[in-house]
């Protein structure tokens, strides 16, 4: 299966003084952004062989002649959109990718990471995303502004009484089925010829135009999905949760999507772990980004994130449940809080799960705590040992309060 990446970039060339622009492709800041390409792209070629990047001329100057990015092939196939269409619609540049395609494909978003191959898809399936949203409460704003505003909808956007509003996220999107790609967004283009484009707020369009109109085409045909469906995606299976890699239930796949791009722990781990596992292109984009190098800023942080990493990819599941862990000596449990001993700040209540950081005292393993809190007459005691791990894990990689010993 052909691997690809799309970049147009007149969205981040544009309205830079818009509180919505994509100069940092969503993230913190600049350098994550481009991070962010490297680690997808360098991951891709680790696992697929290769992989396609289609883009225009500026694209191409960041990417591959200013970052140093590699993909066997580059196709200068955007540069007429900026023409067309409002850089709000950066959703366009995805799907003139999709509609050119002539061989079964999957397109990843520069926000995904392949850890590994991904797991359930084949050549053989004709259509796949990464999940179905149903009825994502986003999802029914941005289609309510839009035949609110449009003079001309299809009929199948207004939704009978009780349907579910279903729509494909694209994080990943493709399949062999070119032909339905081609007719998707050929219908797409037409509607946004047959309406009146600069009175509305082009922003919503986004999804419901690449991700909506997919479904509602070629959802009665079946679309194959590496995870199930969501109504919020902080809700999708840990897709976005960095500290389970990897990941024993759905891959080593990671999505970093919408808001979380804006949160310092994330942000922490896409460097992390692109010095951890590409130490010789992380340093070079350093110097090219004229940079401190984040081993040299953080040195004692990343050398220990760096150990968690090793640990767990060096142990299986069964393994890390049996290695002992330990609270941070940074800090203190006090009374029915977890404080930290610097700046005396309470962190945590120890209410509910938790209570767990009570016994993170003395040195014990994710296994200990299991036998002590397992209850046979209790359902959800069948998955104690994923729900502990989750939790510890979180508080190892994110937060630095746990420790493995």
């Amino acid at each position: 299966m052909k691997i690809i990446h799309s970049f147009w970039t007149y969205p981040i060339r544009s309205k830079k003084d818009d509180q919505r622009n994509r100069t940092s492709g969503g993230w913190l800041d600049t350098k994550y952004h481009y991070m962010s390409w490297m680690l997808s792209n360098l991951l891709a070629k680790e696992n697929y062989g290769s992989i396609d990047l289609y883009t225009d001329n500026f694209g191409k100057e960041l990417l591959v002649d200013e970052i140093g990015l590699e993909y066997t092939n580059v196709y200068l196939a955007l540069n007429d959109l900026e023409n067309k269409y409002s850089p709000n619609l950066w959703a366009i540049g995805k799907m003139e990718t999709y509609r050119l395609q002539e061989e079964p494909f999957l397109h990843i978003d520069g926000d995904v990471y392949l850890f590994e191959r991904l797991k359930n898809i084949t050549l053989e399936d004709g259509l796949v995303c990464q999940n179905l949203e149903i009825n994502y409460p986003p999802n029914f704003e941005n289609l309510e502004l839009v035949r609110k505003s449009f003079d001309f909808i299809p009929e199948y956007f207004n939704l009978k009484e009780g349907e579910d509003l279903i729509a494909a996220n694209a994080g990943i999107i493709g399949g062999h089925r070119v032909d339905l790609f081609k007719n998707y967004v050929n219908e797409a283009y037409d509607i946004l010829r047959r309406n009146d484009l600069s009175e509305i707020n082009n922003y919503p369009l986004n999804t419901i135009i690449e991700q909506f109109l997919f479904y509602q085409m070629h959802g009665h045909l079946g679309i194959k999905t590496l995870f199930g469906k969501t109504n919020n995606e902080y809700n999708l299976p840990n897709v976005q949760k960095w500290f389970l890699l990897p990941n024993i239930d759905i891959g080593n796949y990671i999505h970093q999507m919408s808001e979380s791009k804006r949160v310092d722990f994330c942000c922490e781990q896409l460097e992390a772990r692109l010095a951890f596992h590409y130490p010789v292109e992380y340093t070079e984009l350093m110097r090219k980004l004229k940079e401190k190098s984040m081993l040299e800023n953080q040195s004692e942080r990343i050398e220990r994130l760096f150990d968690s990493f090793k640990i767990l990819e060096d142990n299986t599941y069964e393994e890390v449940l049996k290695k002992n862990l330990k609270l941070n000596p940074l800090f203190e449990i006090q009374g029915d809080k977890l404080i930290q001993k610097a700046t005396g700040e309470s962190l945590f209540q120890l209410i509910g799960i938790n209570r767990i950081f009570k016994a993170f005292a003395n040195e014990v393993s994710i296994n200990d705590i299991v036998a002590h809190l397992y209850d046979e007459t209790n359902p959800d005691s069948e998955n104690l040992d994923r729900i502990i791990y989750s939790f510890v894990l979180n508080k190892v990689i994110y937060f630095d309060i746990l420790r493995f010993v």
